[in-house]
């Protein structure tokens, strides 16, 4: 297995945590005390559980593991992107690079579930069962 740094996803991850913090960072600079991040700070440490996830699934050596990891940054990317609607409907971020980062996002969830298939079709094999 690859290490994290290496795969194409876990790269993937770390440019669109980047692109969330520059969108957020305006925000961050306008409030007073942390109290005021809630939605704000939500949404960083999802786009910073992503790629977390993934290299610590990555560097666990165990493909069962790994995918569970995967699932979970899976998971991180759909709340991600949620939380950015929200955030946008609410006036809590502005309309500017949002489009981009959520198809970002959709880029993302597509290459995770290239990843994630074959470890989940060599899982139905050997314990018979479908993971969905």
């Amino acid at each position: 297995m690859a290490t994290y740094k290496q795969l194409k996803v876990w790269q993937m991850a770390v440019s669109l945590m980047a692109e969330v913090h520059d969108l957020t960072k305006d925000k961050v600079k306008k409030l007073k005390h942390k109290d005021e991040f809630g939605l704000i700070s939500e949404i960083r440490d999802c786009a910073n559980n992503i790629h977390t996830s993934i290299a610590k699934g990555a560097e666990n050596k165990n493909r069962l593991r790994f995918l569970s990891y995967l699932r979970i940054a899976n998971s991180a990317s759909i709340e991600l992107d949620t939380k950015l609607r929200i955030a946008k409907d609410v006036g809590e971020i502005a309309n500017r690079n949002l489009r981009k980062i959520l198809d970002k996002i959709e880029e993302f969830q597509k290459m995770l579930t290239l990843l994630r298939r074959p470890l989940e079709m060599a899982f139905d094999g050997e314990y018979g069962r479908r993971w969905k």
